[in-house]
């Protein structure tokens, strides 16, 4: 059985081709050198809306509601000590105790205090 009917050589770039996926009979060109517009227009909208699905989970409202200077004290997947898994929002590591979320007041004075400070900016006293 002769299979050369069932193949083309491209005049552009010199390669041989299957005449029924991979050459565009419009253009007389493979579709490596010319694309079918119509399935690249489709996949450019579909790759568009893709792009569109995680920016607009993204900019969910509970994402909205984490301030720059905390989202990494209250969304953790791990504990950073023991590498244990977390339940959302936990305060302490279930496995081996270790204090999640630092604190956000001085025990003291009540001042805010800023992440990973180790003594208050207001009086001084040593944060836990």
């Amino acid at each position: 059985m002769e299979i050369r009917p069932d193949f083309v050589q491209c005049p552009r770039c010199s390669s041989w081709v299957c005449r029924e996926s991979c050459w565009n009979t419009k253009r007389g060109l493979c579709k490596h050198c010319a694309p079918d517009l119509g399935v690249e227009m489709s996949a450019a909208q579909a790759s568009r809306s893709v792009e569109e699905v995680w920016a607009h989970a993204a900019m969910a409202e509970e994402d909205k509601k984490l301030s720059v200077e905390n989202w990494r004290e209250t969304i953790r997947a791990s504990c950073p000590k023991c590498e244990a898994p977390l339940a959302t929002n936990a305060k302490f590591c279930p496995e081996c105790g270790e204090k999640l979320k630092a604190a956000e007041e001085c025990a003291g004075c009540g001042a805010k205090l800023t992440p990973n400070a180790k003594f208050c900016p207001e009086c001084g006293q040593k944060t836990s």
